[in-house]
């Protein structure tokens, strides 16, 4: 959205507060919700250049938002900050849906994966016993390795 993370607000609620989301089960978390934050801050970021559009003069395709502040492409060393082009506005809300309507199969990831076991099997009662297992994921950037561990760890276990 052009704006510097450290003005980013993360907001962990449940729906009372907070729009609907999916579960969070199945490892679909970051690629389903991920995929809607992501359309919803695009969202967000053309309204916001639609107002500075009609607040500047000219249109939301001439401007652009850098470190919080929103400029003409022509002229980027002449910036607007928020609040002289919102004067009053309280919010702007980003909204996107990325499932169940309009699957985009280039945004799931192509999984490597590969595990080992060590098993013991009781040739007389054909019971099989678990003595060590390795699963190995790659998942690229890791955005809360703690939740991907806990999801493999998961995985492994309901399998």
């Amino acid at each position: 959205m052009g704006v510097p993370y450290e003005n980013v607000r993360i907001i962990c609620d449940d729906t009372d507060n907070t729009p609907y989301a999916t579960r969070v089960g199945g490892s679909q978390g970051t690629w389903h919700q991920g995929k809607a934050t992501y359309l919803a801050a695009l969202d967000a970021k053309n309204k916001v250049l639609q107002r500075a559009a009609e607040v500047l003069g000219g249109k939301a395709e001439e401007l652009d938002i850098k470190n919080g502040k929103v400029f003409r492409k022509d002229m980027p060393d002449k910036t607007y900050h928020f609040t002289e082009i919102f004067n009053g506005w309280s919010m702007i809300i980003g909204v996107a849906q990325s499932l169940p309507d309009g699957i985009d199969q280039a945004m799931y990831p192509r999984e490597q994966v590969a595990q080992f076991g060590k098993f013991a099997v009781d040739t007389e009662t054909g019971l099989v016993s678990v003595l060590d297992y390795v699963p190995i994921q790659y998942v690229g950037r890791a955005l809360n390795p703690k939740i991907v561990a806990g999801q493999i760890r998961s995985a492994v276990y309901h399998g």
